[in-house]
């Protein structure tokens, strides 16, 4: 799967190192919370300046050193928290309001919520896949938790996903054997042909909405 994914694993990663350069460099003793833990991709990104990075998720996830409370809410004190992470994790929350207003609660004044979600991608519960979002969608639901939003874009556009939907179409239903070598032609197609999306301002149309949102 990760050959399958590899320009979009990429590219993501991208984002998030962008994001660090912009606003995180040369800032020390920051407390982050990953919300949605999962394998933690990204930790090593923040690790020279995060001198407590709080990872919480679902009970079934033992790899969290803390765990979602039973009415979902993150077991973090308010006014507390520079900065909250969530990658990929919205589409997966039953209750996205609640998430969000969340995320607002923990973080101190003008800390920073930093989020990536779907656009377009093929259904994947963890454990369950509820929701896709338009750019018009995404900065509502976040404005209306009362934080601001003050960047909003978008990466791998209509062609680039349209590339990975027709690839998990074929490659998934070829024998395990012939998979790989299948998508590494899917991939090299859609890295050429990003380079020319990336340049050309893809719309709404797109794989990964990232934001960026302060309290």
């Amino acid at each position: 799967m990760e050959i399958q994914r590899f320009n979009a694993a990429r590219w993501l990663r991208e984002e998030v190192e962008k994001f660090y350069i912009k606003f995180l460099e040369n800032k020390k003793g920051l407390t982050i919370v990953d919300y949605g833990c999962g394998e933690k991709r990204y930790k090593s990104i923040f690790r020279g300046n995060s001198t407590n990075y709080i990872e919480v998720d679902l009970n079934r996830n033992k790899n969290a050193n803390r765990h979602l409370k039973r009415n979902g809410t993150l077991p973090v004190s308010g006014s507390t928290v520079d900065i909250v992470l969530s990658t990929q994790v919205l589409e997966h929350v039953p209750d996205p309001a609640l998430y969000l207003r969340e995320s607002k609660r923990v973080l101190k004044k003008n800390g920073l919520l930093f989020l990536t979600t779907h656009g377009f991608w093929m259904y994947h519960p963890d454990p369950a896949d509820f929701w896709r979002w338009t750019p018009d969608g995404l900065r509502k639901i976040v404005t209306a938790s009362g934080l601001k939003v003050i960047d909003l874009h978008d990466i791998m556009g209509l062609r680039s996903t349209g590339l990975q939907l027709l690839q998990d179409g074929i490659v998934l239903r070829l024998p395990k054997f012939i998979q790989d070598p299948v998508a590494v032609l899917f991939q090299i197609t859609q890295y050429i042909l990003s380079k020319r999306e990336r340049v050309v301002a893809s719309g709404v149309n797109c794989t990964y909405l990232i934001l960026v949102a302060k309290k």
